[in-house]
């Protein structure tokens, strides 16, 4: 029988609320537990939440639900899985699916913002590249709008905006 369980968390990375719930990213998360016949099982995992315990010595109860994860579960876990343990689907709200898209945006921005203060914002420039074919080398945006596409033959493509061209406005 498990008799204590206890969670060690590494250095925080960053932390915010998302959803009904907190957020918190560190380093390294550890959970072990300690058996009635003395064994001790120790695991390191990519998410876990206090044990009952920790959480009523820290005051901690819904809704302040805090969720701690490693950047491991960025990829190993799926968006629904750290949606549960943040406040999960709301019966009195939107659509399951409009709930979940929602969700999907704040963890993304979670994760991003945790990448730096920039990450948002190169995101959003690299975006539209997503469906040009990868045979660009650089893309250089000016303040006039003008774009020059630098290819890897080392040939370059400029896209004018059509004030530019004479064309009316």
């Amino acid at each position: 029988m498990i008799e204590r369980v206890e969670v060690a968390a590494g250095k925080v990375i960053g932390k915010d609320w998302v959803w009904s719930g907190k957020l918190i990213c560190v380093e390294s998360l550890r959970i072990t537990a300690h058996a009635s016949d003395g064994r001790v099982f120790g695991s390191d995992v990519c998410m876990a939440l206090l044990p009952e315990t920790a959480r009523e010595e820290r005051n901690l109860g819904f809704p302040d639900t805090e969720v701690y994860v490693t950047w491991a579960a960025r990829k190993r876990l799926s968006d629904t899985d750290l949606w549960y343990h943040l406040g999960g689907y709301n019966d009195d709200g939107d659509p399951w699916d409009t709930q979940q898209c929602d969700f999907a945006r704040q963890l993304a921005a979670f994760w991003t913002q945790l990448m730096g203060p920039d990450e948002m914002q190169r995101q959003r420039l690299l975006e539209p590249t997503n469906d040009l074919t990868r045979n660009w080398c650089t893309i250089t945006l000016g303040h006039t709008g003008q774009v020059t596409i630098h290819l890897k033959n080392g040939k370059k493509k400029v896209l004018v905006p059509p004030r530019q061209r004479g064309d009316a406005p």
